[in-house]
């Protein structure tokens, strides 16, 4: 009797366990913060404690995948079907040369990465921050190494980062919007609101750009049509409504534009 005690007492923890597994949402319940289609029904989410899931039916069903990392993923970048980057928490960077079958860890600086973008192959850029400081970074070797292009004290990390069609780049965060006209070698600080929270970027052409975000009485939209030398707030809808913001936006043309957030 003794003997089958202290079996059922080892056994208990096993069976408890074994009895629960996650159900939803499915594929997994973390926090998702960036996602991207490469074409062909093929797509791939980010988000927190290193989570990947890839799709290839347009999203119907996901898969996860693993990463290697916990710490959080903030980004994915893809610059074609083949060649991508994930960027994330405590500089850490994924890159992919196969449409993500496989990613590997690349040297990342010390911040937290929220977004990067590449030109080609070789030459990228991320921002970010850390410690209330906002830097820009450049690579001109795929991602091996990265150059500290600015590092100064900030009330927030750069969140956003885009370029236009004629090479100019910009980026953007809390009271911050940034230009550069030199590939990163200068950057042109642009006055902002002290309430401005500029979590997103994107242009359509070297004039036209949004960035969406958040300000003290509601969600924020800006608009430029001179390049970004002077910005004016558009109409959200969503005046005096607090909790909210947007994180992100995208336009296809001077016309047609979406926002999102919560």
């Amino acid at each position: 009797m003794i003997r089958k005690y202290f079996i059922s007492i080892l056994l208990l923890p096993w069976v408890c366990l074994a009895q629960w597994e996650w159900q939803h949402p499915q594929p997994q319940g973390n926090t998702l913060w960036s996602l991207e289609f490469t074409g062909s029904g093929v797509g791939f989410a980010v988000g927190d404690y290193g989570t990947i899931i890839s799709t290839e039916d347009s999203g119907a069903t996901w898969l996860v995948r693993e990463s290697g990392t916990e710490h959080d993923l903030l980004t994915i970048y893809f610059l074609d079907t083949d060649n991508g980057w994930i960027f994330g928490a405590e500089g850490t960077i994924l890159k992919t040369t196969d449409g993500g079958k496989d990613w590997i860890f690349q040297s990342g600086p010390d911040i937290h990465i929220f977004d990067g973008l590449f030109v080609n192959t070789d030459t990228g850029w991320v921002c970010g921050g850390k410690d209330y400081h906002a830097a820009i970074y450049r690579t001109n070797d795929g991602g091996q190494t990265w150059e500290e292009q600015i590092r100064y004290q900030s009330p927030g990390p750069l969140q956003s980062i885009c370029s236009t069609e004629n090479g100019k780049i910009f980026t953007s965060g809390r009271q911050q919007i940034l230009k550069t006209t030199d590939g990163g070698d200068s950057w042109m600080l642009y006055p902002a609101e002290s309430d401005w929270d500029c979590r997103s970027i994107c242009f359509t052409d070297s004039l036209n750009g949004w960035i969406a975000g958040v300000e003290t009485w509601g969600t924020l939209i800006l608009n430029t049509n001179d390049g970004g030398v002077t910005w004016a707030e558009q109409i959200t809808g969503q005046t005096g409504i607090f909790n909210r913001s947007l994180n992100d936006i995208c336009f296809v043309n001077r016309q047609f534009g979406w926002a999102c957030g919560t």
